[in-house]
């Protein structure tokens, strides 16, 4: 079982960037406007039209998805100006810079961590080496999203076996790697490497072993999913515009140092430990050793 613990700054965001709005937002906009919320219907009919012709840079800011879930994303206009020609004739130029709530909400409520747990085999030691292997069976989210799937596997050395003495404390080199996917939306993986210390203090059927380690680490999600903009006509006569998303994220996280502890108590080993990076994880497990 592990968590990953995430502080305040990961649960709102504030960003710039590119869009385009859906009629929808853009009446919300037009309708909520001081300005353009008291024009007749035809007017606000063409301002809507051109809105949605155009994309702007927008400000988009709320809670991410790890946020409060009483709080909704706004999308704001940031001074975008527009200019229509009038049905009396002319022209009129509109600037906008109010805000409005998108449907978007933050879902897991201000979570301070986020656990996600899974059994584990180990095989080993053959040689130094031990090979760990963990899977989840396939569960159901959704209709909409499909299903959650988690694999990983791992495997550790321990130089020290070719060598012709003892040395005071153990050594071993280590890769692990695992990957999560969502449906055919969203895909995570994970891969670290290091080197880790350890010392057993005690007897066979009863001991404590302290650890350390440091590794380097890297990890990355790719989404896709497809963005459909209500009312606005696409070029084969569909009455809206389905717009493919795909983007990939790298994870913040390059490095980490690691401290922790198993208790070995006959067949039982309960460890815990710490690392500290960009993020906090914790992690612990209760094992039984055949």
């Amino acid at each position: 079982a592990m968590g990953t613990m995430f502080g305040d700054e990961s649960k709102e965001f504030d960003v710039k960037t590119k869009f385009r709005l859906g009629y929808n937002e853009a009446s919300n906009i037009v309708n909520s406007d001081p300005t353009t919320s008291i024009l007749p219907q035809s007017y606000k009919d063409l301002i809507v039209s051109k809105l949605v012709q155009n994309e702007f840079t927008l400000r988009i800011f709320g809670p991410t998805i790890l946020g409060d879930s009483s709080k909704n994303v706004q999308v704001n206009m940031n001074g975008n100006s527009i200019t229509i020609t009038k049905p009396t004739g002319g022209t009129a130029t509109y600037t906008f810079n109010n805000s409005i709530k998108t449907g978007a909400k933050g879902v897991l409520n201000n979570l301070k961590a986020m656990p996600l747990a899974a059994p584990q085999l180990t095989f080993g030691t053959i040689f130094g080496t031990t090979l760990a292997v963990r899977y989840l069976p396939s569960v159901k989210i959704s209709e909409d999203l499909g299903e959650f799937k988690y694999t990983g596997f791992g495997i550790q050395h321990n130089p020290a076996v070719w060598l012709p003495f003892a040395l005071p404390l153990d050594f071993s080199v280590g890769y692990f790697t695992q990957k999560m996917t969502v449906g055919k939306y969203f895909e995570a993986k994970a891969t670290t490497m290091g080197a880790y210390v350890s010392k057993k203090l005690g007897w066979g059927a009863l001991n404590i072993t302290p650890y350390g380690g440091f590794a380097v680490e890297s990890s990355n999600v790719d989404v896709k999913y497809d963005f459909v903009l209500t009312g606005v006509p696409d070029t084969k006569g569909n009455p809206n515009t389905t717009i493919p998303i795909t983007f990939n994220l790298e994870g913040e996280n390059k490095s980490r140092i690691t401290v922790g502890a198993s208790i070995k108590i006959l067949l039982f080993n309960i460890n815990a430990d710490y690392s500290i990076g960009k993020y906090k994880i914790f992690s612990g497990g209760v094992s039984v050793i055949i």
